[in-house]
């Protein structure tokens, strides 16, 4: 703004230099006239006299006016300048808005799963089976489980994938109907919570629902793997919680034991890629 002001303030200057330059010449000539013929301008003459000096006039008044076309000139960039520079700071603002509401959507997301995984933990601790509580518990129900299709097949001799669900099946209706359906509904509600989050890579980094799964499947003992192996087969998984253990591939860390006795069961799998159950002792 300073800069626009003394810009005009030379225009101005230039202007009243011209005009005082007008004004010395005019009444240089008229001196000289005086001094030379010593005698008043006639009429006529007088006339001719100012007929020039208001064409000079005019002329400073066209120079006055070319002067104020440029001074409006100047206002009208510093105007451009101006708006050029609100536009980059609403950009810069615009920018950090989003770079704010980023942060906010992941530390929201990232509040409401980890209160998730410590509500799915409680729930764990809270499970009892026979004196054990917690993951003791359900490695008790997996142990017995087995032991069912250990007898099954002892008595009633070698058998398929088919048989070997509908003994969990049978299994979990009869004894462990609720500590089992909340277990599994907390999990797939984790899943869900993830997969459904619209986790955008510019924010959550690439693959970020990976990331979490990953983080949710570290969590998760080998006999809840082993558990949620046959569940997501049984009825009461295969409509939801079967989707999400092919896609994000849950029961890779299944025992090593598991996978090489129930080799047949796990073909029933669409998992992303061959061999990619880990082998775990």
């Amino acid at each position: 703004m300073a800069g626009t002001t003394n810009s005009k303030f030379k225009y101005i200057l230039y202007f009243l230099i011209a005009a005082l330059l007008i004004a010395v010449a005019f009444l240089g000539y008229w001196h000289l006239w005086w001094d030379r013929f010593g005698t008043p301008l006639s009429p006529g003459t007088a006339g001719d006299m100012f007929g020039a000096l208001t064409s000079l006039f005019t002329g400073l008044a066209f120079a006055g006016v070319i002067i104020t076309m440029l001074m409006q000139n100047e206002d009208l960039e510093l105007q451009r300048r101006e708006l050029q520079e609100t536009r980059e700071e609403i950009k810069g603002q615009k920018e950090q808005l989003i770079q704010q509401n980023k942060f906010i959507a992941k530390q929201n997301f990232e509040n409401t799963f980890f209160q998730m995984l410590a509500q799915f933990n409680q729930l764990i601790a809270d499970i009892e089976v026979e004196s054990m509580t917690g993951r003791d518990a359900l490695g008790r129900i997996c142990r017995k489980f087995r032991n069912t299709i250990q007898l099954h097949e002892r008595t009633h001799g070698p058998i398929n994938p088919d048989i070997v669900i509908k003994l969990f099946e049978r299994e979990y209706d009869d004894n462990y109907a609720d500590d089992l359906g909340n277990y599994f509904r907390v999990l797939y509600n984790m899943l869900e919570f993830i997969a459904r989050s619209n986790l955008d890579e510019d924010t959550f980094g690439s693959e970020a629902d990976r990331v979490y799964v990953n983080f949710l499947r570290a969590q998760l003992s080998g006999s809840e793997v082993t558990l949620l192996f046959f569940d997501a087969l049984s009825k009461h998984g295969k409509e939801k919680m079967r989707p999400y253990v092919e896609q994000y591939n849950l029961i890779k860390h299944l025992p090593r034991d598991v996978t090489e006795e129930y080799k047949a069961v796990i073909s029933l799998y669409e998992l992303p890629k061959p061999g990619v159950l880990a082998l775990n002792g």
